[in-house]
C-alpha cells in the first residue's frame, strides 16, 4: 500500500504533533503496514543525515545564517543558534605524521 503520510514536511511543532498523531492513528487502525512505515522512516532518516552531512550544504547553512549577526535568531516559528566548531588539519605537521604512521604501524 502506497503510504501518503508524508506529502509534506511539517515546518513546527505544531505540524509535528499533527503528523505524529495522524501516522499513529492510521496505522494503528489497519490503514498502513508499519513495516512499510518504518522502511520510509529509515529512508528518511538517512536522506537527512546525508543532506546534514554535505560540506556543501553546511557552508551554505552557516553563510545564511551568518547573515545574522546574533548568535540566536528567530527564522519563522524556530529558534536557531548558531554554533562554531574547529576543525584542525594536522596533516602538514611533520610530528604529527610520524605519531600517526607509529599509530598505524601498531595496529598492524
Amino acid at each position: 500500500m502506497e503510504l501518503a503520510l508524508f506529502n509534506q514536511i511539517p515546518a513546527t511543532h505544531s505540524q509535528i504533533d499533527t503528523v505524529v498523531a495522524d501516522a499513529r492513528k492510521k496505522i494503528l487502525s489497519g490503514d498502513y503496514n508499519p513495516l512499510d512505515l518504518e522502511v520510509q522512516l529509515k529512508a528518511m532518516e538517512e536522506t537527512i543525515k546525508r543532506i546534514r552531512a554535505d560540506k556543501e550544504v553546511k557552508e551554505y547553512v552557516a553563510e545564511e545564517a551568518d547573515k545574522y549577526p546574533e548568535k540566536s535568531f528567530r527564522h519563522g516559528s524556530v529558534l536557531i543558534t548558531k554554533g562554531t566548531r574547529k576543525v584542525y588539519d594536522f596533516s602538514q605537521d611533520e610530528e604529527w605524521r610520524r605519531l600517526k604512521l607509529d599509530e598505524v604501524s601498531k595496529a598492524d
